[in-house]
């Protein structure tokens, strides 16, 4: 489709006139300094022009071309003189423009000025005029100088005289390089002039030949953008455009062509804009897909939020209180933003209203005593209404790096098992964590809060939740899930191992591996069968013919091991194929096989029979099966 479009534009000759803005600025940067064309104006040429072409054949120049709008008579005598401008029928100007400039030579326009094919050898193709020629190096006269002979033999002889009427200072200006201060039209014709009198014309590329190199260099620029980063991309693509530069300022100067500059810039941006919206729209579109599987997959699976969260923390808070301490009432105060008051949040056990003590500023007593403690302190006045026999009460300021989050006010009765140094440092370390974790919620739902403004999000480029905000949320969760699976994995006392079906190792837990090290198991370079030889007595074909069996028929079946005097039931079992593996992972219906090392050796030192409980741990429903090669 990019090819397309940049060939039909190319077609319709839609991006050639942009390459006047090039080759005006290459046509700077030459010091041609000499010309065989002289400009002679005059300020009454239709009284002037035959004295003028009289005075001026007398210095043996090569051609005189007088330029008028009028009809003019031409001397009898002259030879090689030449009147244009004045045509009774519509002629087409041999200099057209590009994007406005009058760059252009088109040699099929001359019709009606003959002049040029007269005096110069005759062209066919399009060209492009040079105007590096500094205009203080083409000779100039008044026909003032002239008439009065004021002029040497060398400044005309053998030279192409135009003779024209000298401009008002109130006519439009040339739009020709180097020309904006003149405003008289014969000095883009002695350009033309000087052009082909010196054979420095430009050529142009042939339109095939454009198209044809556009759409290689289009093949190559997107099979390499799309193998490349975005910075070594955008890296090339500046290096190219400065290539293309000075390719064209070279070939200008030293061939006379003008390449396509303009185009193969457009190319090389357009190709690279082209992969990298395209690459972000099928990475977009790739991270959406994903985004909609992960939650598909994690739909069903329970994953409890985190605390800060929440609306509110103090519901988890009030759980965790209720789950560990055995207090008699609990009563949450919070700190007003930006003020030094208190107000009630929660009450356990109690109502909001059983407060007695009336003061809510945390700069006065009992809460700044709290604060001078940094911890929990016993209150002498009574705070609570109504306290029972032995029921105390105490307060500890909730803070975390000396930033007051709220006071917890409780009370506990005492009995003869309680210890009030133990007491307060329990209450102590639950009051830190709980000041922590209402610090973070507050940091947490400040930062939402200014996230969510719109102006903020305005300036940010974030009015809508960014695609990669899902998919960190998403990747997040499978992380926490995973991470909370395997904590849990090896926690576990059974020491457990998988193997694929290749014989890889896919997973262990902890226990496993401080019992491989016990047992110097090297259990990433053995596979299922090595590990199964080395823990039991089982020969290779047995041992063979049980995961044979294990892994066609989706079994299991238990060892009694013994390694190092320490007691063992074994477990192997196949684990089933899951619903999201390919076919290529694995040809058979389950996906690997596991081993469970039960530790049985404290059990059966308990027991004074243990033979009868160690038949039935190694009880094998699958064991009578012949996993011979004879029943498959």
């Amino acid at each position: 489709m990019l090819a397309s479009f940049i060939l039909l534009a190319q077609y319709a000759g839609l991006f050639q006139p942009l390459n006047a803005v090039t080759y005006t600025l290459l046509n700077r940067f030459d010091s041609n300094q000499q010309s065989n064309i002289v400009l002679v104006e005059s300020t009454q040429l239709s009284l002037e022009h035959t004295p003028l072409v009289k005075q001026l054949s007398q210095y043996n120049p090569k051609a005189i071309v007088v330029f008028s709008n009028e009809q003019l008579d031409k001397p009898d005598t002259a030879n090689n003189v030449f009147y244009i401008g004045f045509n009774d029928s519509s002629c087409q100007k041999p200099i057209s423009t590009w994007l406005g400039i009058d760059i252009v030579f088109e040699p099929n326009a001359t019709r009606c000025n003959g002049w040029l094919n007269t005096l110069f050898q005759p062209l066919q193709a399009k060209q492009l005029i040079d105007f590096s020629l500094p205009i203080t190096s083409l000779p100039k006269f008044t026909s003032k100088r002239v008439l009065s002979g004021d002029l040497f033999s060398t400044q005309v002889n053998d030279k192409i005289i135009f003779i024209s009427q000298l401009t008002n200072n109130y006519s439009h200006s040339l739009n020709a390089p180097g020309l904006q201060s003149l405003a008289n039209p014969v000095y883009l014709y002695a350009y033309l002039a000087h052009n082909l009198d010196k054979q420095t014309l430009v050529s142009i590329v042939p339109n095939y030949v454009c198209m044809l190199t556009l759409l290689v260099l289009l093949f190559v620029l997107v099979a390499c953008y799309q193998k490349c980063t975005l910075s070594f991309n955008l890296k090339l693509a500046v290096l190219l455009s400065v290539t293309w530069l000075l390719i064209s300022y070279f070939t200008v100067q030293y061939l006379q062509l003008l390449i396509p500059t303009i185009q193969l810039l457009i190319s090389t941006w357009l190709a690279f804009l082209w992969v990298f919206f395209h690459s972000k729209w099928s990475e977009e579109q790739s991270l959406v897909r994903l985004v909609d599987d992960v939650e598909q997959r994690m739909f069903g699976r329970y994953l409890p939020k985190s605390i800060i969260e929440n609306a509110s923390p103090w519901e988890a808070i009030i759980k965790l209180i209720n789950q560990q301490l055995s207090l008699e009432k609990s009563i949450f105060l919070a700190r007003v933003e930006g003020d030094h008051r208190l107000r009630e949040i929660h009450a356990v056990n109690c109502q909001l209203s059983d407060i007695l003590e009336l003061r809510r500023d945390y700069e006065r007593s009992p809460y700044s005593d709290a604060i001078k403690e940094l911890g929990v302190v016993k209150v002498s006045r009574p705070f609570f209404k109504a306290l029972g026999t032995n029921e105390f009460q105490y307060i500890t300021p909730l803070m975390y790096a000396g930033d007051i989050r709220g006071f917890w006010a409780l009370t506990i009765i005492q009995d003869k098992q309680f210890i009030e140094q133990a007491f307060k440092r329990n209450v102590n370390r639950f009051a830190s964590q709980i000041g922590e974790l209402l610090y973070h919620f507050r940091m947490y739902t400040a930062q939402q809060n200014a996230n969510k403004q719109t102006i903020t999000r305005a300036l940010t480029l974030r009015l809508s939740e960014p695609l990669s905000k899902k998919v960190s949320s998403s990747v997040a969760a499978m992380e926490q899930k995973l991470s909370t699976l395997e904590h849990i994995v090896d926690k576990q006392h059974t020491a457990s191992v998988a193997f694929n079906l290749f014989g890889q190792v896919m997973q262990l837990n902890n226990a496993f591996e401080q019992l491989a090290k016990r047992q110097n198991l090297l259990i990433f370079s053995m596979n299922s069968l090595d590990l199964l030889l080395s823990v039991s007595e089982l020969s290779i074909s047995e041992a063979k013919g049980k995961l044979r069996y294990l892994t066609l028929n989706k079994s299991e079946f238990k060892l009694l091991v013994i390694m190092s005097e320490r007691y063992y039931v074994l477990r192997v079992s196949s684990i089933d194929k899951t619903a999201n593996s390919s076919e290529s992972d694995t040809p058979f219906s389950v996906s690997g096989i596991l081993f469970e090392f039960v530790d049985i050796t404290e059990l059966l030192s308990g027991l004074k029979i243990p033979n009868i409980l160690l038949k039935q741990l190694t009880d094998n429903t699958d064991q009578n099966h012949d996993d011979s090669w004879d029943s498959l």
